[in-house]
């Protein structure tokens, strides 16, 4: 007699009706994992507002915090990759006027007249573009 026949026989039905839901279950979360796996390859990123490493979430996978980056698309200027650019930098600009109009600065003066002067300006800035801060983790194993 087989073993599946000896099993059914000492069984309710209602145990049958457990064995079954379990199997179907587990069956059904094991196709959700490999869905969310291929959904979410090595080298892949995934964004939040949560902090929470995604392999908690998701129960799989090394995951690693990409901290104080903007992401920017690869292709000629760029290399998928490579790392870049500062959060600041210094600008240092001279100015030197001639005998010469110069348009949109608000010096104007008439050629012929002698105007030798030299202006220096040097300050920090910062050149951000409007954004808003998430989390992003990128998929490592």
């Amino acid at each position: 007699m087989g073993k599946a026949k000896i099993l059914r026989e000492n069984l309710s039905s209602a145990q049958m009706q457990s064995i079954a839901d379990y199997v179907f279950n587990n069956k059904i979360a094991a196709i959700k994992l490999e869905a969310l796996k291929a959904s979410h390859p090595v080298k892949s990123y995934y964004w939040s507002d949560d902090s929470t490493n995604p392999a908690s979430l998701f129960g799989f996978g090394t995951w690693t915090l990409l901290k104080d980056r903007v992401l920017i698309g690869a292709g000629n200027s760029y290399s998928a990759g490579s790392i870049g650019g500062a959060t600041s930098h210094n600008h240092t600009v001279s100015f030197i006027f001639t005998d010469s109009y110069v348009n949109g600065t608000g010096l104007k003066y008439t050629i012929g007249e002698s105007v030798a002067k030299s202006t220096h300006y040097s300050g920090n800035s910062s050149n951000m573009m409007p954004y808003k801060a998430t989390y992003i983790w990128q998929r490592t194993a």
